[in-house]
C-alpha cells in the first residue's frame, strides 16, 4: 500500500499541533490565572505548592510555566521559605528559584515578606498565607507580617 506525501504531510502536521498544544496553552495562561490556579490547587493541598508544574497533569504551582510566578518577590520569598529550606520536589536551582534570585537579590525571607505583603494583591497574599506554617518554620522572623496578614 502506497502512503501519498500529502497523507504523511498532514499525519505530520496533526503531530505537531498536537505537540505543541501544550506551548501554545501555556503561552496564553497569564500570571494572574496562573496565580489563582496555583491558589486553588494550594488552598486544597499545601504539598502541591512545591510540586513541578505540569500542563499533563493539570498541576499548578509556583513552578510553574518555567517558574513565571517566582518573579513576584513575596511568592519567591514564600516559595524559597517552603520549598527550598529542604529542596522538596528538586526546587533548588529549578527555573523558579533562578527567577526569583534574580529579582529578591540576597535580601532574606523575612525582610521581603515584610517590605512587600502588606501591599500585594488579595491573591498574592492568600497564595502566601496557605504557606504560614512552613514558611514559619524556616523563617520565623517573618512572624509579624504573616501574622498581622493571614491572622
Amino acid at each position: 500500500m502506497k502512503v501519498s506525501n500529502f497523507c504523511k504531510a498532514s499525519a505530520l502536521a496533526v503531530g505537531l499541533a498536537i505537540i505543541a498544544a501544550p506551548v501554545t496553552a501555556n503561552a496564553a495562561m497569564s500570571f494572574n490565572s496562573l496565580l489563582e490556579k496555583a491558589l486553588g490547587m494550594a488552598a486544597k493541598d499545601p504539598k502541591k505548592f512545591c510540586q513541578k508544574g505540569s500542563f499533563w497533569k493539570k498541576v499548578y504551582s509556583v513552578r510553574s510555566l518555567e517558574g513565571l510566578l517566582c518573579t513576584n518577590k513575596t511568592i519567591y520569598a514564600a516559595a524559597v521559605a517552603v520549598c527550598g529550606t529542604n529542596n522538596i520536589e528538586g526546587f533548588n536551582g529549578s527555573k523558579c528559584d533562578q527567577k526569583g534570585k534574580k529579582v529578591a537579590g540576597s535580601a532574606g525571607i523575612g525582610s521581603i515578606l515584610k517590605d512587600t505583603l502588606p501591599a500585594a494583591t488579595s491573591s498574592t497574599k492568600k497564595l502566601v498565607c496557605t504557606q504560614k506554617p512552613m514558611i514559619l518554620e524556616s523563617a520565623p522572623d517573618a512572624a509579624p507580617v504573616l501574622d498581622k496578614v493571614c491572622g
